[in-house]
């Protein structure tokens, strides 16, 4: 308990400082809004906000069971959705401070005999830079938003021929339909996950297979699309093996 409590610490410590860099562009874009007050203190009352709470919730009931898995998971998501976005800021920012340092060196080196410290140099950062970061981010922030609400239903099929110099006759055109890392658990739109079979079905295969994490962490999220399922065909059979996600490593198990 004393070593996670030191981690999640360490987390926390990381992450203000992470969000303390970023605010700086926070404070360019925001200096002359009359919004200002409410803009600035709103970034520190959200984003320290959800540290807390993922923090909290990772210490205090960290047992992955039944029940909170679904809410790991929205954490998950939303600690993607807030810091990603960071990381694209954070590099603007970056890139610019390492341009501010040059021009400082420079002026401090050139105006050396002048009585004013060379501290004073430093060049104030440039609103378009913050501006430009804050667009770019946007990019990564709008994609985790759509991937999360239409982006898991964006169903595609790949076509791959498969040639062997040594395959037996009976295999020559033997086709194979193959899905992955399905996450059943992870979805709730029944006329979506119908279109995505339907895709499977249209090609007909003479044999399908499941290579794994048909589920999330538990069997009972597979009883209510075993009808939706078992409209998925093939002449030859469907197969299954398991994944990670299908043994239930990431729940608790009581022994008794």
């Amino acid at each position: 308990m004393m070593q996670l409590a030191v981690r999640l610490t360490l987390f926390l410590l990381l992450f203000v400082a992470l969000d303390f860099y970023v605010f700086q562009a926070v404070k360019v874009l925001s200096a002359d809004s009359l919004y200002k007050a409410w803009i600035q203190y709103g970034y520190w009352i959200i984003n320290i906000g959800i540290i807390l709470i993922i923090a909290s919730f990772f210490l205090f009931g960290s047992r992955r069971t039944a029940t909170n898995t679904w809410i790991i998971r929205g954490m998950i998501g939303l600690f993607l959705l807030v810091n990603v976005p960071k990381l694209i800021v954070i590099c603007f920012l970056l890139t610019e401070d390492i341009a501010r340092i040059v021009i400082w060196a420079a002026r401090a080196i050139l105006n050396s005999n002048e009585t004013r410290q060379a501290v004073n140099y430093m060049p104030s950062r440039r609103h378009f830079i913050s501006t430009a970061a804050v667009l770019v981010a946007a990019i990564p922030f709008a994609a985790i938003i759509h991937g999360i609400w239409k982006g898991r239903y964006n169903f595609t099929t790949r076509k791959v021929t498969l040639t062997f110099d040594h395959l037996p006759p009976a295999f020559d055109g033997f086709t194979i339909t193959q899905l992955s890392d399905i996450h059943i658990g992870s979805f709730d739109n029944v006329e979506a996950v119908e279109r995505g079979l339907a895709m499977a079905n249209a090609a007909k295969s003479d044999l399908l297979v499941f290579t794994g994490d048909l589920v999330n962490n538990l069997a009972s999220e597979m009883e209510p699309w075993i009808p939706v399922l078992s409209k998925l065909k093939a002449s030859m059979g469907k197969f299954s093996v398991f994944g990670n996600h299908d043994y239930g490593d990431y729940i608790h198990w009581d022994s008794a």
